[in-house]
């Protein structure tokens, strides 16, 4: 009865008519047995919500004014709220998305308590909005996760919503739920994107696509990502030769004859992406760039390394899942196959040397700013001396052999699919002069939502790694203040 209910309030959604649901016994008779029955995506919604409340009670408590980019975010959001839409901060690189979208949930918030609009519109509430979206976040994330293993594997299981949920406690994304800052909306409406994309639901898809341009620019790229992933599955299902050969290296050579012979049905599918990228170069060529506002420290660039610290990032957030022994085993083989062949693992090293000595990139911010962990790791680790840059040297490798092997085991084993989602990281991250970690939060979640389903052992033991994280990062974010000289106030750590 309550699937019907739920089914009826939000739709049907295919991925969850075989899901398998959260049954507690209460009562036995004879061989009867009565079931309560709660779905789980809806519980692990609540669980969530429940827990990052309470949280955001306690940060707010302790650290009630804006922080950091918060002193821009808000009151650009309170001029909004005072309907002054002509007002904008120049320190501001992003477009107004953020604050369109919290200004509109507290209008409906407004209409329903009947309170005045401007006494709600709080760091409090605008707090609150960011939590609310990392909920839907988590809500997402369980539906793609669902989807995305019942295409891989064929079946669907309670697991794959576990993994959601999992997804969503990442610590770069599940940290920044309790600021009021732009990475929770801009990753909600990418995956809203990427999910509907995978429905068919195009025209939606586009629509969550401009919204999440609106939250950041460059999720352009991942509007493209999805448009593209569609057009594979649409070549997969109408050309014969490239279905049979899209889990071979030759459907590389197929792709463009294939695209070109199915242009016209591929335009009909997927024309409403059309209109947003054409529109998104308009901005472009008309605003001179793609930042707006302060463009000084936001320089277009070429930051090969970036590729490297997001497969290091990606290694030790995903670590869990290298410890699978088909995973272990393929490893293994692959990095035997790269002994015996030592060009070509010259070539990669010497790739990866060339990223991290001539194509790396120092950022002002990242010496200056204490206050980001991203400080302390580049200080202490990766730009210690020529030493240590040579020595990660390998680190780097093993973390993109370890990365590249878990994914060929999902939606890897698809080249043309892993030389789309290569691409459009490269393009979000290697134009970046800082070294931010906020920044690899997207594409992470797509590697992980691509890789194959895991155990529960391991999603729990990444779901244990993430809490205690968060945990330690939150604590230090709340207790373990510092003074600056030249700023009032404390000084606190994050991302």
């Amino acid at each position: 009865l309550s699937f019907k209910i739920v089914n009826h309030i939000f739709g049907s959604f295919p991925e969850f008519e075989n899901e398998r649901w959260l049954s507690i016994t209460f009562a036995r008779q004879g061989k009867s047995t009565i079931y309560l029955s709660i779905m789980t995506p809806y519980l692990y919604t609540g669980i969530f919500l429940a827990v990052a409340s309470t949280l955001l009670f306690q940060i707010h408590t302790t650290q009630p004014s804006p922080y950091m980019d918060e002193i821009f975010h808000v009151p650009q959001t309170i001029q909004y709220c005072k309907n002054n839409w002509t007002s904008w901060d120049p320190m501001i690189t992003t477009l107004p998305g953020l604050y369109v979208t919290a200004n509109g949930l507290l209008r409906l918030l407004a209409l329903v308590s009947g309170e005045p609009l401007e006494s709600i519109c709080t760091t409090l509430l605008l707090r609150s909005v960011n939590v609310f979206l990392a909920t839907a976040c988590c809500f997402v994330l369980m539906k793609l996760a669902s989807a995305l293993q019942l295409d891989m594997s064929g079946t669907s299981s309670s697991v794959d919503q576990f993994s959601g949920f999992v997804l969503s406690c990442l610590p770069l994304l599940y940290f920044f739920s309790f600021l009021y800052y732009t990475d929770v909306v801009s990753t909600l409406f990418v995956l809203c994107c990427y999910w509907l994309s995978i429905r068919d639901k195009h025209v939606l898809a586009a629509l969550a696509g401009v919204v999440s341009i609106c939250c950041r620019q460059t999720n352009v790229v991942w509007v493209g990502f999805a448009a593209a992933v569609s057009a594979l599955r649409i070549l997969q299902k109408q050309s014969s030769t490239f279905g049979k050969l899209s889990e071979s290296n030759k459907s590389l050579l197929y792709l463009i004859p294939e695209a070109l012979r199915h242009f016209p049905a591929l335009v009909t599918a997927l024309w409403p992406y059309i209109p947003v990228v054409v529109s998104f170069a308009a901005f472009v060529v008309y605003n001179d760039g793609v930042v707006v506002g302060d463009r000084t420290q936001h320089q277009v660039s070429f930051h090969a390394a970036q590729m490297c610290y997001f497969a290091l990032f990606s290694a030790i957030f995903a670590a869990p899942h290298f410890l699978q022994f088909k995973i272990v085993r393929s490893a293994a083989l692959n990095l035997w196959e790269s002994i015996k062949q030592p060009l070509i693992l010259l070539f990669s090293l010497s790739a990866i040397l060339a990223c991290v000595t001539k194509g790396r990139y120092v950022h002002k911010y990242l010496l200056a700013d204490n206050r980001h962990y991203t400080f302390y790791l580049w200080r202490k680790l990766l730009s210690r001396s020529p030493e240590t840059r040579l020595a990660m040297v390998p680190v780097f490798f093993l973390a993109f052999l370890m990365v590249f092997t878990t994914l060929s085991h999902g939606y890897g084993r698809k080249p043309v699919w892993t030389l789309i989602y290569v691409l459009a990281t490269a393009a979000v991250c290697v134009p970046q002069q800082l070294l931010e970690l906020r920044y690899f939060i997207v594409p992470y979640l797509l590697l992980r939502l691509h890789m194959p389903r895991a155990p529960v052992w391991c999603l729990s033991l990444e779901l244990l790694i993430y809490a205690s994280v968060n945990a330690l990062t939150i604590y230090l974010f709340l207790y373990k203040p510092f003074p600056w000289p030249s700023e009032q106030g404390l000084q606190r750590f994050m991302w």
